[in-house]
């Protein structure tokens, strides 16, 4: 199995995974339309080969995600995705692990985050087996009840998430997409 960044006709085969826009909202959230366009995908998910990486396997893309740093102390896992036919079988948990491998070399942050649609059972239950857990946060016009936010220590995965902020600071507080 190899892990590189991801470069732009990476995309082309990943959008091949997304067959209609319930897929692509589980995947991309609200701000990714569909159909898929190239183009237009790369613009809409802030694509570059700094903040995008891919499984690949036998000559063929498996997995992707992408890190954006949101706050000097956290870094978000989005857009994650593992091939159609290979879901189910742990190369989610590898594309997991591998991202927050990278974002602990990529980054000086301590909080890793990353949304999931309340719906999607199989990707909360994954990313639970690896240290996430569910945050509570407010209604708001901004975040999508559907959503739900997830949150793990990035260097200290056996702690509790919380229990690192609350060390730094008597407020904790997420930036918040």
């Amino acid at each position: 199995m190899e892990w590189r960044n991801a470069r732009s006709d990476d995309l082309i085969t990943l959008m091949s995974w997304i067959n209609d826009n319930r897929q692509c909202l589980m995947w991309a959230g609200a701000k990714v339309d569909f159909p898929l366009q190239a183009r237009r995908l790369s613009e809409q998910i802030e694509f570059s080969p700094a903040n995008a990486w891919c499984l690949w396997e036998q000559d063929q893309l498996i997995g992707f995600g992408q890190l954006f740093r949101r706050a000097p102390m956290r870094v978000h896992l989005a857009r994650l995705i593992v091939m159609p036919a290979l879901r189910g079988h742990g190369y989610g948990t590898v594309l997991c692990r591998h991202l927050l491998d990278a974002a602990r070399r990529w980054t000086d942050c301590e909080i890793a985050t990353l949304n999931v649609y309340r719906s999607n059972l199989a990707a909360q239950a994954l990313y639970a087996r690896l240290g996430f857990q569910a945050v509570d946060l407010a209604a708001s016009e901004e975040r999508d009840p559907n959503v739900m936010l997830m949150i793990r220590a990035l260097r200290e995965p056996a702690q509790p998430p919380l229990a690192a902020a609350a060390r730094r600071s008597r407020k904790p507080r997420l930036a918040l997409d």
